[in-house]
C-alpha cells in the first residue's frame, strides 16, 4: 500500500522524492537532483503540497533552474 499523510489523502512519496532532489542540490550533485525530480513528474504528476499547490510543478522549476545555472548546454556539467 501507498504511504499517505496521517489524516489525509496525499501520497508521502513525492515530497520524499521533491526533498532528495533538494538535498542533491545542495551538495551540488545536480543529475541526482534531477532525477529525482523527474520521478516525481513522472510517476505523481498530480501531486500536491498541503497548500495545494502542485509538487511537479515546483519540481519541474528545480530542474529547469539546474539546468540553466549549473549544466551546460550539451546536457553535462
Amino acid at each position: 500500500p501507498l504511504a499517505l499523510w496521517p489524516g489525509e489523502k496525499r501520497l508521502i512519496a513525492p515530497a520524499a522524492y521533491f526533498y532528495i532532489g533538494y538535498c542533491s542540490e545542495k551538495l551540488a550533485l545536480w543529475q541526482e537532483a534531477i532525477d529525482a525530480y523527474q520521478i516525481i513528474i513522472d510517476e505523481y504528476p498530480n501531486s500536491t503540497w498541503e497548500n495545494g499547490k502542485s509538487i511537479a510543478r515546483e519540481a519541474q522549476g528545480r530542474i529547469d533552474y539546474i539546468r540553466e545555472h549549473f549544466l551546460s548546454p550539451e546536457g553535462g556539467e
